[in-house]
């Protein structure tokens, strides 16, 4: 079976006389065909759910109570299934579409009106007992309700700030959207949730709060349980204003049209997490490590004090096989055109790379800028406006420039993926870096069908997740095929639906300025299992990491990141590049590929006493690979337990003979095991 873009195993659809089944790579969406919605969702054959997904309200004066329902199979290919369930209530109709395509996304549907007249009641053929009480249509409440499994949802992670506790009071989140909430939660409208685990999840995902009337501070909720977490999303907390304005009544409500709503669910992995994870050997030149100059001149000349050794000559030298190339490579920023200059300097780049087995990857963010000549033509048609006008972002840069905000659901996403694309290909570019490009910006921008008015007029601002997420399809489809690298960096926001179109991720500056102000050990280790694990999304994470002289280095940052399983991606060709090459060496030597990664969280073979210290490894059948890692800012003599077989001491640390090391502040070890 030809998988799709050789990553994702074609749509399959089972089915039986009570149940529908859609497999996609490693999870399965289940129906019951007399059910309202899901009952079974499974990632890599766990389940998900802790029940059927329901539809709950108050439908004219009664709970709500579904008879009549048909569920089936509408039509199925390769890349997508669509289920289609019709339903009635005391007064109410009820249609949901529900679209699975092959990576797991689901987008649901769900359309409501007022029952239509019968047959009989058209021709008034109403037989001896006269005209029957009509019901009195009046939908007063209206949820959806998603239980989880507390086992596989132990973190929650939600997009935006606002989020509080039952009695409505306001959570001080730290800056950190993700955690091991041990208590219920009620939220604002979000655009983007995920639940999971270390090795799995479920994201749900809405682009618009359109018709939802509920609780400034309760539109989500989040009810912990024992056994069961589960999720309400408050549509409908009074009768729909939306049909108070249609002027019908009495017996004529049920010409009234359809409230809509659109929202999804997506399993995670999206995708199998690769065998070969940290393959790449990433330089990412001038992120907040700034470049003096043009990129060409620096990788031209000597760039260590004191050495006559050129940039290319020493990436080289160092393993680095891919330069991601920042926002500097092009005068125009987020622009797929340059200047005669600005392509030849690229194009040297490209060659002199080429040349020493190097690939060159070039940034592209999230922005049109001011300089662009495309400017006055699409700027107003494609910004990301809020709902006051006002365009949002604004980077100041050399050459004097401002920078805002696009948004993907206008023109501009598919002229940028054309462009980007073509770009490529043109400049034999090995990839693409996304800077921030699928965080889901709010737009209330009309003019390109963004933002959705309330029925008091009110204009809201929507997130355009299927704009992104089709964007980033396109240019991955098209790098993917041509052996090259996506990879993108994403800070506090698990949009696993744009995310799955990337090979990886580059995640952490959210966290840069609390570990200078606070320290590490103020960065919750429940929202870096949440966010940084990689493996609990399918898409592997390398770590962003700033220096702050004197505070925190890009050596103690490893003490972050070897025990939550990922690399640091080097941003400076001096020391960091350095470290990286000698791990990068250790990696090599071992062979990641057919290892079985056990994270600290899960224990090791290898452990010790001290609660501090955290120790993973990757696991071979004859040697396996340990990180020992000290993220606090005491010295620990650590004494190695189970140690079954040899161990060497790779990096950092120091032996103190037998299994006892020495760790000092921040410090990490690797230690190779041989069985």
């Amino acid at each position: 079976m030809e998988k799709i873009m050789g990553i994702w195993s074609p749509v399959q659809v089972e089915e039986t006389d009570s149940l529908i089944t859609v497999k996609v790579t490693d999870r399965e969406y289940v129906f019951n065909k007399n059910g309202i919605s899901f009952c079974s969702i499974k990632s890599m054959g766990q389940e998900l759910l802790a029940g059927e997904v329901k539809i709950t309200g108050v439908d004219s004066g009664e709970p709500i109570a579904f008879k009549e329902v048909e569920t089936y199979l509408f039509k199925q290919d390769d890349k997508q299934a669509i289920i289609l369930t019709a339903a009635t209530t005391k007064s109410m109709c009820f249609n949901l579409s529900t679209t699975i395509e092959y990576d797991g996304m689901a987008l649901i549907d769900l359309k409501i009106m007022a029952k239509g007249a019968t047959f009989e009641e058209t021709f008034e053929l109403y037989g001896p007992d006269g005209k029957p009480a009509l019901p009195t249509y009046e939908l007063t409440e209206l949820n959806v309700e998603i239980p989880l499994r507390t086992k596989a949802t132990k973190y929650l992670h939600y997009s935006g700030s606002e989020i509080f506790d039952e009695d409505g009071n306001k959570i001080a989140n730290g800056g950190f959207n993700s955690g091991a909430f041990t208590k219920s939660v009620k939220m604002p409208f979000k655009s983007v949730l995920w639940f999971g685990n270390e090795d799995l999840g479920l994201n749900y995902f809405c682009e618009s709060a359109k018709n939802w009337q509920y609780d400034d501070k309760c539109a989500l909720e989040y009810k912990k349980g024992k056994d069961e977490n589960l999720l309400v999303m408050h549509l409908l907390n009074s009768f729909p204003k939306f049909w108070d304005q249609e002027k019908f009544a009495g017996d004529r409500r049920w010409y009234l049209r359809p409230i809509t709503y659109q929202f999804g669910l997506m399993a995670t992995p999206v995708k199998p997490f690769p065998k070969k994870a940290y393959n790449h050997k990433i330089l990412h030149l001038d992120c907040f490590k700034k470049v003096k100059g043009d990129y060409l001149p620096f990788l031209q000349n000597p760039v260590v004090e004191g050495d006559t050794e050129i940039g290319f000559d020493r990436l080289k030298r160092l393993g680095v096989d891919t330069l991601v190339l920042h926002e500097k490579w092009n005068t125009i920023q987020n622009y797929w055109e340059m200047s005669p200059k600005t392509k030849k300097d690229v194009q040297t780049i490209v060659e002199e790379c080429h040349k020493r087995g190097i690939g060159v990857v070039p940034y592209f963010g999230y922005e049109i800028a001011s300089i662009n000549p495309l400017y006055s033509k699409y700027g107003e048609k494609v910004l990301a406006l809020d709902t006051q006008g006002r365009s949002t972002g604004g980077w100041y840069r050399t050459p004097r420039q401002r920078d805002y905000i696009v948004c993907y659901n206008s023109e501009w996403g598919d002229m940028l993926a054309e462009g980007i694309c073509k770009c490529i290909e043109e400049m034999n570019f090995d990839g693409v870096y996304f800077d921030g490009t699928i965080r889901p910006w709010g737009c209330a921008n009309e003019s390109h069908g963004c933002g959705y008015r309330d029925a008091d007029g009110n204009l809201h601002s929507t997130a355009p997740i299927l704009a992104q997420r089709n964007m980033m399809r396109k240019i991955f489809e098209f790098v993917h095929k041509r052996g090259g690298l996506s990879t993108t960096h994403l800070s506090s926001c698990m949009n696993n639906m744009a995310a799955a179109y990337t090979h990886l991720i580059w995640n952490g500056e959210d966290i840069q300025m609390t570990i200078k102000n606070k320290g590490i050990a103020c960065v919750p280790e429940d929202y870096i299992r949440a966010e940084y694990l990689g493996r609990n999304t399918g898409i592997p994470n390398e770590l962003l990491a700033y220096e702050f002289e004197g505070i925190w280095s890009f050596r103690d940052s490893l003490c972050f990141a070897l025990p939550n399983g990922l690399l640091p991606r080097p941003n400076d060709i001096g020391r960091p590049l350095e470290i990286c090459s000698e791990i990068w060496k250790i990696y090599e030597d071992f062979g990641l590929e057919g290892a079985e990664w056990k994270g600290y969280y899960n224990k090791t073979d290898i452990t010790c006493d001290d609660g501090t210290v955290k120790i993973s490894c990757y696991d071979k059948k004859d040697k396996a690979l340990y990180f020992v890692a000290n993220p606090s800012e005491q010295e620990k003599v650590v004494d190695l337990k189970g140690v079954n077989g040899k161990i060497e001491l790779l990096f950092g640390g120091k032996s103190l003979g037998g299994n006892t090391i020495t760790l000092e502040k921040y410090d990490s070890a690797i230690i190779l095991l041989t069985k």
